[in-house]
């Protein structure tokens, strides 16, 4: 009987052992990605999406005394038409900087930057409700 317990005890050693000794190294671990945008192009194109324009149109109208002295619908206003103008200019610098595919003409150009201003606003206000909200 002893010498059955020896032989199980060399057969769990063994077990053991083995899987630590020819065990494949663990992979390298991503380090973790930033907060924020890493590259000016990134950063351009968080600002155009809309979401960009509204967390830094609202950060502005919390730091800029002038602005953060107005009233609560005034306020918004001013949040939403700063929020457009952020995203447009990301916009037109995305595009000088060769990030993004210019518009053809004049036509072009005024319904692309309709079309971020306004994604900009709905961004923004969904954004502000759902701060508002939770």
């Amino acid at each position: 009987m002893k010498r059955w317990a020896g032989v199980g005890l060399v057969v769990v050693l063994v077990l053991a052992v083995v899987p630590l000794v020819f065990a494949s190294p663990d992979p390298p671990v991503d380090p973790p990605a930033p907060a924020g945008p890493e590259t000016l192009a990134l950063f351009l194109a968080w600002v155009v999406g809309g979401t960009g324009a509204g967390v830094v149109a609202y950060w502005l109208m919390e730091q800029v005394p002038g602005l953060a002295g107005l009233g609560s619908e005034l306020k918004r206003y001013v949040a939403l038409g700063l929020a457009s103008l952020l995203a447009c200019g990301a916009y037109v610098a995305s595009v000088g900087l060769a990030y993004a595919e210019g518009p053809v003409g004049w036509q072009g150009w005024l319904e692309a930057l309709v079309g971020v201003a306004w994604l900009a606003v709905v961004v923004s206000q969904s954004m502000h409700a759902r701060l508002k909200v939770s």
